[in-house]
């Protein structure tokens, strides 16, 4: 965690515009400690009717000023659906609108393989991860079978970077004759893998690409030589499992990097260093955990061992930050008896109470931070990092008491995809039962 902004010893533009947010998260808290046991509990309800009414207005129809994310459109059909589904089903989002959603982004899908931003455009490999996950989220045979998977792997393909190409090589680029950086690495990766039709064609050399992304920083690059940054060290570390962990990204350094990122005194995460704490990292940044998680057993070293026991141990100082009204003082990640815990990484308690009380809109919608407008993007990524809190260890640190009736527990999300686990598993089966024959 980081240190709050009124510990350091000069002013600068940054660390006063920490400490004014600080100060703005501060009087969240307040409130809350003043509120009586059962207001608090009130307080950390999942707001599920007015984000789900927010959400299904989206789906039918965006007012003009979305006009902007025109080729991201498949974008807004997965982070429409993926947060309604994160919430559970209701009778609102139902077979005719899942078929609606499936009809919309087939005429999205490119004849040569690949989705576009929308009908007509260029394929590329972010609104094709976008749609792929749609389709899994929507979870039927119909949109699982709207996939042209031949026509996909050979985008794939055709977006992979030799490796022999210096710098560059073993990448993929997001569209033809486009820009090589680690998001298309993830993202071809993960298109591959939830259709079931990843190779060696499209995993050779790959690791090479994903290890020349890591900074000294410790977090994952854009591309090589760049700053370490949350979605991009998502990314990275993604690849790095779903390359069956052949990298040799230095895993002790991300590690270290990534619990340096959640705010001691907002609950939430940053993106970079020396940024402001930002919703849509709950999940970029509170993602890392459970794939470190599943990391962390198979390594046995001391390095990884010394990482962890100085992660704990700041952890244990969180609540001398100077600040008596910080989420980690009132949200102290829960005691512990497994080193291999992901509360011993993080403070999923921490993370939640941001989502909860700083990032939800009392009329639907969740935000980036208190004073910004809520947006689809942000509260996809909010709900998805206050499931990967609310699971995490085996759900010993979920925040309120969940007796309201209707008052559960959101999905569980696969981290390594950020689709729920029902619907992956779903469409393992269906795959299972359609199996691919790469074309020579």
């Amino acid at each position: 965690m980081t240190t709050a902004a009124s510990d350091l010893p000069m002013d600068t533009l940054t660390s006063i515009d920490q400490q004014d947010l600080e100060e703005r998260i501060e009087v969240f808290y307040q409130k809350f400690l003043q509120l009586s046991a059962k207001e608090r509990n009130e307080t950390l309800v999942l707001l599920r009717k007015q984000h789900t009414q927010y959400l299904l207005k989206g789906i039918r129809r965006l007012s003009e000023a979305h006009r902007v994310l025109d080729a991201s459109r498949p974008w807004l059909c997965y982070w429409i659906t993926h947060a309604l589904t994160l919430m559970g089903e209701t009778e609102e989002f139902n077979a005719d609108l899942k078929s609606d959603v499936v009809d919309f982004l087939s005429r999205c899908q490119d004849k040569n393989g690949g989705f576009g931003g929308g009908p007509g455009q260029i394929p590329h490999l972010a609104s094709t991860y976008a749609a792929v996950c749609a389709l899994l989220t929507i979870g039927t045979e119909e949109a699982l079978a709207s996939i042209d998977r031949t026509a996909t792997y050979k985008f794939l393909i055709r977006q992979k970077v030799p490796s022999d190409i210096p710098v560059i090589g073993g990448g993929f680029r997001m569209h033809d004759d486009g820009e090589v950086d680690i998001r298309g690495t993830y993202t071809a990766l993960a298109v591959a893998h939830m259709l079931d039709i990843k190779t060696d064609v499209i995993t050779a050399g790959v690791a090479a690409y994903v290890e020349r992304c890591q900074t000294y920083e410790g977090g994952i690059g854009g591309e090589p030589c760049t700053e370490a940054h949350g979605g991009y060290t998502f990314c990275g570390l993604a690849s790095h499992v779903l390359l069956d962990c052949k990298t040799k990204l230095d895993i002790p350094s991300i590690l270290r990097w990534a619990t340096a990122r959640q705010g001691a005194v907002e609950g939430g995460f940053m993106g970079r260093t020396n940024k402001l704490v930002d919703g849509c990292y709950s999940f970029w940044q509170g993602g890392i955990f459970p794939l470190l998680n599943r990391l962390v057993p198979k390594l046995q070293e001391s390095s990884v061992q010394c990482t962890m026991e100085r992660v704990q141990a700041a952890m244990e100082q969180q609540p001398r930050v100077g600040r008596e009204n910080s989420a980690s003082t009132i949200f102290s990640a829960a005691q512990v008896d497994e080193v291999g815990s992901e509360c011993a990484l993080y403070n999923p308690r921490g993370l939640q109470a941001w989502i909860l009380i700083c990032c939800q809109v009392e009329t639907g919608g969740l935000r980036d931070k208190p004073g910004e407008s809520k947006d689809y993007y942000h509260t996809c990524y909010c709900l998805s990092g206050l499931s990967v809190a609310q699971h995490s260890d085996a759900g010993k640190s979920r925040l309120g008491d969940f007796s309201t009736e209707g008052d559960l527990p959101l999905e569980k999300t696969e981290p390594l995809l950020n689709i729920v686990e029902k619907n992956v598993k779903f469409a393992e089966a269906y795959w299972n039962a359609h199996p691919f024959v790469p074309s020579t």
